[in-house]
């Protein structure tokens, strides 16, 4: 499978013991590069979990899949625009929560950072507590309602993904 050498340098930025370990039992690095960095492979912030479901099985994939994939929101950064959709802006520019599965002060946070004429052009770190560090907070922040995107959000709405990702949050070989 062909991998850009953009991102071979990206192997030795993991320590595999911090890694969750089911990314390491059911992925190999290159293949969990190939998924995440394949543009056609990369869901809308905004699906539903259906939405995500139907995209993942047609590749082959399961909610489990869905669900370990997904904790790889726990680095990076992304556009306000990826995730104003959980917001609301009135005339003047400011903004308004509409997603109510959004944690308030998070929100608050997010709105403040985004509500700058500049909002196209600036990023919010994917995980607000540990983002440059490649460990299983992504999933004890959907249980405190941050998640950035709707899409990490919906995992915790529905029993097919909650479950798992309540287990991720403790599934760690350090910490």
């Amino acid at each position: 499978m062909y991998v850009p050498k953009f991102f071979s340098h990206y192997r030795s930025s993991f320590s595999p013991i911090c890694v969750p370990f089911l990314l390491v039992k059911f992925f190999s690095f290159e293949l969990l590069l190939y998924i995440l960095c394949t543009r056609q492979n990369i869901i809308d912030t905004d699906f539903s979990l259906d939405q995500m479901i139907d995209a993942f099985s047609s590749k082959g994939l399961s909610i489990q899949d869905l669900v370990v994939l997904s904790g790889a929101h726990t680095i990076g950064a992304s556009h306000c625009n990826a995730f104003n959709g959980r917001f609301k802006q009135d005339s003047k520019g400011s903004f308004e929560l509409i997603d109510a599965s959004l944690d308030k002060s998070y929100a608050k946070t997010l709105m403040n950072k985004c509500s700058s004429s500049e909002s196209s052009s600036l990023t919010v770190s994917n995980d607000p507590e540990t983002s440059s560090t490649f460990d299983n907070q992504y999933y004890r922040n959907q249980e405190t309602h941050k998640g950035l995107f709707q899409t990490d959000s919906a995992l915790m709405e529905d029993d097919r993904t909650r479950k798992m990702v309540e287990a991720l949050k403790t599934f760690l070989l350090c910490n």
